[in-house]
């Protein structure tokens, strides 16, 4: 195993898809730590979290999409992170990249670039928001990992959506 993480798979969610209480768990300020349960599910709490929202909840449209991937790529481009896997879907977004930089750094940096490109071509208003806050940056420590992750990425989401590229740097390689 390498003694620092050589990547990570990363997963942003878009704006108000994924409240605290929802039924699929959730991550909060409290519940956080690796391997500890999720938050349950809650109605109450989904319910509350609903009323906080200033703007309807985000889904990605084909050109969306397409957008968001291209300024994924962009963004790692910029910074020199190797790109293996990026997949935009309806509600979320989950991308493998090659970096030693902290997880925290590469999802602002992936957010920002996203969004700024988004408003550019006018997607998306000056105020709208378009990720939820934090995200998911789970470190990879070896090749095999980052395979894993490139594989969930790629085939583990389901049927391919218009508008997506399924972007695979991996799979695209010449053998």
């Amino acid at each position: 195993m390498a003694s620092h993480h050589i990547g990570l798979f990363v997963t942003l969610s878009a704006y108000g898809n994924r409240l605290h209480g929802d039924e699929r768990g959730t991550v909060d300020r409290s519940h956080n730590v690796p391997g500890e349960p999720l938050l349950a599910r809650n109605d109450a709490r989904a319910g509350f979290e609903a009323t906080r929202m200033s703007f309807p909840p985000v889904r990605f449209r084909a050109p969306i999409r397409a957008a968001v991937e291209a300024a994924i790529q962009e963004a790692c481009a910029f910074r020199g992170w190797e790109l293996s896997a990026c997949h935009c879907r309806t509600t979320h977004l989950h991308a493998v990249v090659g970096t030693d930089a902290d997880r925290h750094e590469v999802m602002m940096r992936l957010k920002d670039r996203s969004t700024r490109s988004l408003r550019q071509t006018g997607f998306i208003g000056p105020n709208q928001p378009l990720w939820a806050r934090g995200g998911s940056g789970r470190y990879l420590w070896t090749e095999a990992d980052v395979a894993a992750a490139c594989g969930y990425t790629i085939e583990g989401q389901g049927d391919a959506i218009p508008g997506t590229t399924v972007w695979d740097a991996i799979y695209d390689q010449d053998p």
